[in-house]
């Protein structure tokens, strides 16, 4: 029987960052779910991927490295995000206002 390798269980960080990152926090911001998932099978680690669309979830059949799964992770969102996205609306918001601090924004919060 094989043993937990605890550092390959550990979730997998981004890869990319800023605004390489927007179509991912697109899919996040409306209800586009792509994750990762792990599982510990036959003495091994493996990585499959959860799509989960209006409470309806797929996953990827496919086994991914840890190293590789948040490539794939993009390469979905990216899909997702010119599949459903108005760009030319998006392109406007973004120009009017970055993207970060409508999802980090809380309302609660007084700018000052």
């Amino acid at each position: 029987m094989g043993s937990l390798d605890n550092n390959n269980c550990e979730f997998p960080r981004h890869t990319k960052e800023g605004d390489d990152l927007i179509p991912y926090y697109w899919c996040d911001e409306n209800n586009i779910e792509i994750r990762p998932r792990y599982s510990y099978k036959d003495g091994s680690s493996q990585w499959q991927i959860t799509i989960t669309i209006k409470n309806k979830t797929n996953i990827d059949p496919k086994i991914y490295n840890k190293k590789d799964i948040m490539d794939k992770i993009y390469e979905y969102s990216e899909y997702y995000y010119k599949k459903y996205s108005n760009s030319i609306v998006e392109a406007r918001r973004r120009k009017r206002k970055p993207i970060w601090s409508d999802i980090y924004k809380n309302p609660k919060i007084k700018q000052i």
